[in-house]
């Protein structure tokens, strides 16, 4: 006699069939929700608008982008970056800077940049906001 039993895998599928992520059901209820995902994320891009600069401190020039970084921007400069990754950050700081109001080319950047402007223009903008105690 065979015992009749359902499988594990059985049991999650069915769990899950509800929960299936970009189904309109999902969609309804998060959106449903009182500050779920989608009103924090919303609320968080509504801070975001506006211009952060900083002045490089070798050159002295100051540096404003997007508080926002948008991600298809990170993807471009990854595409023309190609096969040379190490341009990528440069490639995003030169889409996404304007270094004293103006748009300088890649060739510009590496050129007349020192390296310690670079450093402090990449932990500016790639780095996190907030210092760890003790770090900053």
């Amino acid at each position: 006699m065979l015992n009749e039993q359902t499988s594990p895998a059985s049991e999650n599928a069915e769990m899950t069939e509800a929960a299936v992520p970009n189904s309109p059901e999902t969609e309804q209820a998060i959106q449903s929700q009182e500050g779920g995902v989608v009103a924090k994320l919303e609320a968080y891009l509504e801070t975001q608008k506006g211009l952060a600069s900083t002045v490089l401190p070798a050159t002295g020039i100051k540096v404003t982008w997007p508080k926002f970084q948008p991600r298809p921007l990170w993807l471009k400069a990854q595409r023309m970056a190609k096969k040379e990754t190490v341009n990528v950050t440069d490639i995003y700081i030169t889409l996404l800077c304007e270094f004293g109001g103006e748009k300088l080319t890649l060739g510009q950047f590496k050129k007349l940049i020192p390296n310690n402007d670079n450093l402090h223009l990449t932990a500016e903008i790639m780095g996190d906001d907030d210092d760890e105690e003790g770090n900053g």
